[in-house]
Parts: C-alpha cells; structure tokens; sequence
C-alpha cells in the first residue's frame, strides 16, 4: 500500500513541481538564512541516518555531512548569485526601456519642432510672396515667383537651398519650385 501511496502522489507532486520551484525562486536571502537555521539540523540527522545504513564510520560521516552541507551552501550562494543576476537583468531591461522611451519622446518632440519650423517657414514666404506680387504689380512689373536668394535676404538668411526644396515637397499644393528660363536659378512660386 505505501508504494500505491508514493505511486499516486509522484504524479501530484511533480503537477506542483513548477511552482514550488518558482517560490524557491522568489524567496529572500534572509528567508533562506532562517529556514537554514531550522532546517540544517534535520537534513544533518538525515544524512547521518543514510551513512548509517551504509556502515560508514564516525569520521566517514563528518566528511560525508561536510560534504552534504558543502554542497547545500554553494547552492545556496548559487541560488542567490542567480537571483541578484536576474535582478540586475530587470534593472537593466527597465533602464533599457525607459531610455528607449525618452529617445523616441525626444525624436517626436525634434519632428513636432521641424514640423512647426516648416510650417512657420511656409507662411512667412507665402506673406512675402504675396508682398513681392503686389509691389511688383504697383511697380508695373508683375512677378509670379521669387528667386531662392532672395528669400533668404529678406525672410530669413538660415532657410538653406535643401531646407526650401523640403518645404516645396512637403507642401506641393501650396508652394511649387520654378527655374527661370535665363539663367536657370531657382524660385518659389504661390500657387
């Protein structure tokens, strides 16, 4: 009957395997310390019962119960080494992730500015677009589109050659780019 007993709990046991062995996991080291306190004396009495039976001598049995706590400790301090592994492991995973969030907070704060620099961009050339057309159309010589160069002079000197060809892309039903025809220089027209 005891061994249709150990037949029939193996089974239950090993289905509570998993987690027993994830709260051996999760235990803190001065949990591991207390329990080994009450816990030493009795696996000490275990194993000298087993050196018994196995006819071993008084110092046979001292070395034997070294070894078995030898072995005990270092799994301990495995056990521990692994849990501080893994801790360190979250932390890095954790900081990994927080920096991936403020990398891509600053790259969407960087692409709103941009946007925002477009956009400002785009309406002070059209208002001075406009401006030149009707200067030019009180002057008699009407206008439809201003050179690069000029709006530079007298919009803002830091819009680049680059910088006013991504504002025509990206605006392609407000602002278009023009060459003139007698010396090929680049201008920007309203439509």
């Amino acid at each position: 009957m005891n061994k249709e007993e150990n037949d029939e709990s193996s089974p239950d046991f090993l289905s509570k395997l998993p987690s027993l062995l994830k709260a051996i996991r999760q235990i803190t080291a001065l949990e591991v310390v207390v329990v080994s306190v009450f816990l030493l004396p009795y696996l000490a009495g275990a194993w000298f019962g087993v050196l018994d039976r196995l006819e071993i001598g008084l110092t046979g049995k001292y070395w034997g119960l070294g070894i078995a706590a030898a072995v005990y400790i270092i799994g301990v301090v495995l056990l521990l080494a692994k849990r501080k592994s893994d801790q360190a492991k979250k932390e890095a995973e954790r900081k990994a992730e927080e920096t991936r969030k403020e990398v891509a907070r600053t790259a969407a704060a960087a692409e709103e500015e941009e946007i925002h620099r477009r956009e400002v961009a785009r309406d002070r050339i059209i208002a001075y677009v406009d401006k030149a057309r009707a200067d030019s159309r009180k002057k008699g010589q009407p206008i439809e589109a201003v050179l690069y160069g000029t709006i530079r002079k007298n919009v803002d000197q830091s819009y680049t050659k680059e910088f006013l060809n991504s504002l025509v892309e990206h605006y392609p039903t407000i602002l278009a780019k023009r060459r003139r025809k007698s010396d090929g220089a680049l201008l920007i027209d309203k439509l």
